[in-house]
């Protein structure tokens, strides 16, 4: 028989929408323009469309985030973990680039030279990361990746401070292996945390909340550090993003995992 069709959740979906553009817009315009009005009233609303979207959810016949998904401590947890890093992540990520050309004089190709390691990291983490978390758990794998990226990311201050490359591409490759490893972890134990029904929706609840994360990073960060000619914006954003990272260990450890490790 036909499947049944169910209907959009447009109230739903207008209050997730309207709540993911007051953050995202209010924090980037909060690095441009300060604490003016615009952005400021719009970081007040995130909290009432948030409770706007809980309220709608609760009622709704077929809501667009069932509330059940939401009512597993995993959930929570791996989301803010995801937004914190994916905000950290991208931060870094986008200004990097930037203080090599702009600060340290290289040229646009052995930038991008010198960025390569830390893609090929992240992709060659993948093997090792669903070793480490079958063997010692989701909670612990993604808490000491996290730690390891922060560690990082801290460690590119010394780098910009003293203008070394050779500082910047060593920590390239490593923040990608740590980055790496922290991804399946979260996407592991967000699987883990609901029914099979929902795993598409848990999982792409984790992919959203990293993206939000990345969009609020590139735009407050890159207000900060975007234009700067000399080191010293730089550094005070890689430790901002290395703040980020370290928020999301307390938020791992809370973590419950699929299985005790062996």
């Amino acid at each position: 028989g036909e499947r049944e069709r169910i209907p959009l959740d447009l109230p739903g979906a207008l209050a997730l929408a309207l709540a993911t553009l007051a953050l995202t817009f209010g924090v980037n315009r909060l690095g441009v323009w300060g604490p003016s009005p615009v952005p400021v009233a719009c970081l007040v609303a995130v909290p009432f469309a948030v409770w706007a979207l809980v309220a709608i959810e609760r009622r709704a016949p077929h809501p667009l985030l069932p509330l059940r998904v939401l009512s597993s401590r995993n959930t929570r947890v791996v989301t803010a973990a995801s937004f914190f890093l994916g905000a950290g992540w991208m931060g870094n990520f986008v200004l990097t680039p930037l203080l090599m050309q702009s600060v340290m004089g290289l040229s646009a190709g052995l930038t991008s030279l010198l960025s390569v390691p830390r893609a090929v990291f992240i992709v060659g983490a993948a093997p090792t990361a669903s070793r480490w978390g079958q063997r010692f758990g989701e909670r612990r794998l993604v808490a000491v990746a996290a730690l390891g990226l922060g560690l990082v990311m801290a460690s590119m201050t010394v780098g910009a401070l003293t203008t070394s490359v050779v500082a910047i591409a060593l920590a390239l490759p490593l923040s990608g292996w740590a980055f790496g490893h922290a991804q399946p972890g979260l996407t592991s134990a967000m699987g883990h945390a609901v029914d099979e029904r929902d795993f598409g929706l848990a999982t792409s609840l984790q992919q959203t909340a990293n993206q939000i994360g990345a969009v609020v990073g590139i735009g407050l960060f890159t207000a900060l550090a975007g234009d700067a000619t000399t080191a010293g914006p730089f550094a005070v954003v890689y430790l901002l993003t290395a703040t980020c990272a370290f928020i999301a260990v307390p938020f791992a450890l809370l973590i419950r995992d699929a299985h005790t490790a062996r």
